[in-house]
């Protein structure tokens, strides 16, 4: 009848009012949320919206305002607030239009911190070493905690949800992740290198700075994930260099140079940036005081379709380059962490090569290795409070500019080489300079079998033959046989030492496990008072 008719008509075009109301209302990412720190000096908020202009309110504890703004959507419904204020512990923020208000609770405007790379970046806290007296003791109101969902896309994503069964949160134990029965990452959370940067770093600012700063971590990495999948096709592209077949800068290091050569199939592993589709593209919008990286174990692998360190030392700096493009930041510091003991030497030089770029450093974890009976997760080093450690101590450094830090190892700055006619061949006397070197010294790395003795690999400096083998593997590498600190310098005495074309390869600490560690400060890889210095090698010709 008529009048059912009616009705049906009238429910029809109520749903589809509520439908189109529902499509189109106010919306912001999942991770613009109750709990978050929004960066000081300059944050946006953004999202979709229909209903004409949005405003963003923040107001104070007491109710009192402290900045607003207001943008208008574009033709396709996006728009963009830009906020700029102070450090503050606790806010609110409303974001309405002429329909919706979205209250945001307990929003700290400080400084965040993006972490991303692969399993050593996604190993969560509570798998660290005293990782359950760590989980304990992890009340930190001021720390606030964003660990994104694995999520590889083909295509870029707008949003990317949670991995923990919260949005953000402040730092409490409640808010890492226990352990599991069988270790796995897969529902852990937060990153425990990322988690012990911002503790020291707020630590560091309160004491040096007498400030209290939010600072805001937010992890996105996945286990296993090669570079490649961080990397769209063009900063691949950019990464390809003439010898492999490309016409790429390496992130603009090199100029371009065309070639008639072919990438050799098989690259890259995965579909190129699936994880930057899904994980990486959401966040940029959001502003950053820095972003931290640990990854490179998947492409260590010299014999592979990818050419493993070679290639990557290009890959690298472009994807750093591009990622700092894409978030509107060309100089956003980019600090990243050279592979612990067990990966091979050319891999941490292959990383080293990011450091052509500008706000870039790293933090070494070259022996910061653990013996199988110290390892949770098998192949994962348990050390994580030294890594960000040492990280925290070069944003402290470089990015908030606290005087007398600390903050990287010793390392090479002049070499001085003499021979003698030996036995067999020659005897090589190899003095090594080093700056950052106070209280110079030798100690035992957190795997040494051999530690700082002069028999097998006990010395952390070799000489080799580079004119045999390859650039991966020279010959009739030979330890010192007797070494020591003076003052600044590491002396070493290699005896019958031999070579093809009268050159030699130094080696300083440039082994996949090196036994002796050079360390500035006080003590080795378990005392958290020194730093590691950085591994090297050169060619030089040998006076007979």
């Amino acid at each position: 009848n008529m009048g059912s008719s009616f009705k049906t008509m009238l429910l029809s075009m109520t749903l589809m009012f509520l439908t189109l109301s529902y499509s189109e209302a106010l919306k912001v990412p999942s991770f613009i949320s109750s709990n978050m720190t929004l960066q000081r000096g300059g944050a946006r908020i953004w999202g979709t919206d229909a209903s004409g202009v949005v405003h963003v309110d923040v107001t104070d504890e007491t109710g009192s305002p402290i900045v607003s703004g207001s943008a208008k959507p574009d033709d396709g419904g996006a728009w963009m607030v830009e906020i700029d204020t102070g450090a503050h512990l606790d806010s609110t923020v409303v974001i309405s239009d002429s329909v919706v208000n979205l209250t945001l609770h307990n929003v700290a405007w400080g400084d965040v911190f993006l972490c991303s790379g692969q399993s050593n970046m996604a190993y969560p806290v509570v798998y660290a070493e005293n990782g359950e007296e760590e989980r304990a003791n992890a009340t930190y109101p001021n720390i606030r905690l964003l660990t994104l969902q694995i999520q590889m896309n083909k295509t870029t994503s707008p949003d990317c949800p949670s991995n923990a069964p919260y949005t953000w949160s402040s730092s409490m134990p409640s808010a890492i992740s226990v352990r599991q029965p069988s270790p796995s990452f897969g529902s852990s959370y937060p990153s425990a290198v990322c988690f012990f940067h911002g503790r020291d770093l707020y630590l560091t600012i309160r004491e040096k700075l007498q400030q209290t700063v939010p600072i805001g971590v937010v992890t996105a990495a996945i286990s296993g994930s090669p570079i490649e999948l961080w990397m769209t096709q063009s900063m691949m592209d950019d990464g390809s260099p003439s010898i492999l077949g490309g016409n790429g800068t390496c992130g603009g290091l090199v100029s371009p140079v065309k070639s008639n050569r072919v990438m050799t199939e098989g690259c890259p592993k995965g579909t190129p940036g699936a994880a930057y589709n899904g994980m990486i593209h959401p966040l940029l919008n959001m502003r950053l005081t820095g972003i931290l990286w640990y990854q490179g174990e998947e492409n260590d692998h010299t014999s592979d379709a990818c050419y493993g360190p070679w290639w990557y030392s290009c890959l690298f700096p472009s994807m750093i380059t591009h990622w700092r493009q894409m978030f509107d930041s060309p100089s956003l510091p980019f600090f990243y962490v050279l592979l612990a003991a067990g990966h091979t030497a050319w891999m941490r030089e292959a990383q080293m090569a990011a450091q052509n770029l500008n706000n870039t450093f790293f933090a070494s974890a070259v022996d910061l290795g653990a013996t199988a009976a110290e390892e949770i997760v098998p192949g994962h080093p348990i050390r994580k409070q030294e890594v960000g450690r040492r990280l925290a101590l070069a944003s402290a450094a470089l990015i908030y500019n606290i005087p007398n830090v600390v903050y990287q190892g010793p390392f090479v700055v002049a070499q001085n080489v003499s021979t003698t006619k030996g036995p067999v061949g020659m005897d090589v006397t190899v003095m090594l300079t080093f700056s950052s070197a106070d209280n110079l010294h030798l100690s035992g790395t957190a795997i040494c079998t051999t530690c700082c003795n002069t028999t097998g690999n006990g010395s952390p400096l070799s000489l080799s033959d580079p004119d045999g083998g390859d650039m991966f593997r020279p010959l009739g590498k030979i330890f010192a046989s007797s070494f020591h600190v003076d003052g600044n310098t590491l002396v070493a005495v290699i005896t019958n030492f031999t070579t093809t074309r009268g050159r030699a390869q130094i080696e300083f600490m440039y082994e996949s496990q090196p036994q002796c560690g050079l360390y500035n400060g006080m003590g080795g890889p378990n005392d958290h008072g020194g730093i590691v210095a950085v591994p090297w090698r050169r060619n030089i010709t040998l006076v007979k």
